[in-house]
């Protein structure tokens, strides 16, 4: 979660490839509340919504959720494995722990 710890919560349902989803992460981002998020990926839609948030979730094992969660929307037309990766390295993770967190089961389970 981020935002005030007394603000208000809001737990917002979203899809790293959706650009209503982009656009509601922003504006939420700009209000006083406190912003939790959980993940509904549209595979029929967005194929690659599903890595993403697999991606966010594996970043979150080392401490990184906000950094990619906030990457992947800014930047919606690169969530293919060589961005992700890309990104990883840039928030300084642990690529071999990156990698095999986003396979597992407990990623998998918050996705």
């Amino acid at each position: 979660m981020r935002g005030p710890t007394d603000g208000r919560l809001v737990v917002a349902y979203g899809d790293y490839e959706c650009p209503f989803c982009a656009a509601t992460d922003r504006r939420l981002a700009e209000l006083d509340l406190r912003h939790a998020v959980r993940h509904f990926p549209v595979r029929s839609k967005h194929p690659r919504a599903w890595p993403a948030a697999c991606a966010a979730e594996a970043a979150a094992l080392q401490g990184a959720f906000w950094p990619m969660h906030d990457a992947l929307y800014a930047d919606q037309g690169r969530l293919e494995d060589p961005h992700l990766w890309a990104r990883a390295r840039s928030f300084g993770l642990d690529l071999e722990r990156f990698d095999a967190d986003r396979r597992s089961e407990a990623v998998l389970s918050r996705v």
